[in-house]
């Protein structure tokens, strides 16, 4: 059975790919060949993942336009927090991991042309995603530790894809408005509010492999994370997405 389109808000153009393609892979060919610009939304069809991708043009260097990674992750929070029941927990875990209930439900990815973090990238996407139902059918409720869907937390047999495609895509452009006047002061405090290891210490791993262990302070003007380190008393270290080779970004080499 097909689910209605989502209505995006102003400013937002959806554009549907069916099941099994990747919208964020989509949007960032589209977008490098200028073929589709800013306010391009490709959003997936699929019934068993909310997957959709955003089309901006930025500003401010690459390197600044990373902080479009927390914020997604807010807008998505934002969502859940209204499909979810009260007691279920839904956290941030740095560089862009959406956990409920301690286990990954989602993801914030980027994708950008290569250049150096100071110059302004011609386009960006932004690939947010959700899982609604276990891909693997023949898993049981809570067999998947590490994992976790929204039918399984008890969302998502009374909405339909295409809302929360749409609730998500409100939150994001609501945010992105608040992040044009105010810049990260806009998102940080709310990002850390939901912060996986904000209370207690919890390892984190760049794409290097490097892995660091502490407690979240929050977050610096490119989203780097800033730890109170393990086993220290005093002193903070701020660990960076080291974009155009971040943990989270797509390189162009991968979609062109």
């Amino acid at each position: 059975m097909k689910f209605p389109e989502p209505q995006f808000p102003p400013l937002l153009h959806g554009i549907g790919v069916d099941h099994g393609t990747h919208p964020m892979l989509v949007a960032a060919r589209l977008a490098h060949r200028a073929k589709n610009g800013a306010g391009d939304v490709i959003w997936s069809r699929s019934k068993a993942r909310t997957e959709l991708a955003i089309i901006v043009e930025p500003e401010v260097t690459l390197a600044r336009a990373q902080q479009m990674a927390p914020l997604s992750m807010l807008a998505m929070g934002d969502a859940l927090g209204v499909l979810c029941p009260p007691q279920v927990s839904v956290l941030f875990r740095w560089p862009g991991d959406i956990v409920i209930n301690g286990a990954k439900a989602g993801e914030v990815k980027l994708a950008a042309p290569r250049c150096p973090p100071e110059e302004v990238p011609r386009w960006l996407v932004i690939g947010m995603s959700l899982q609604l139902m276990h891909d693997n059918h023949t898993s049981e409720p809570g067999e998947d530790l590490e994992r976790t869907c929204l039918l399984e937390e008890g969302v998502g047999a009374e909405v339909s894809p295409s809302d929360i495609i749409q609730m998500i895509a409100s939150y994001w452009m609501a945010g992105l408005n608040a992040w044009s006047d105010s810049g990260a002061a806009a998102y940080h405090q709310r990002w850390l509010f939901r912060a996986a290891g904000r209370e207690e210490e919890t390892p984190f791993e760049t794409a290097a492999g490097t892995r660091h262990v502490g407690k979240v302070l929050g977050l610096d003007e490119h989203a780097g994370l800033v730890l109170a380190p393990s086993g220290e008393h005093a002193g903070t270290r701020a660990v960076p997405l080291n974009l155009p080779y971040g943990p989270h970004l797509v390189h162009l080499d991968e979609i062109s």
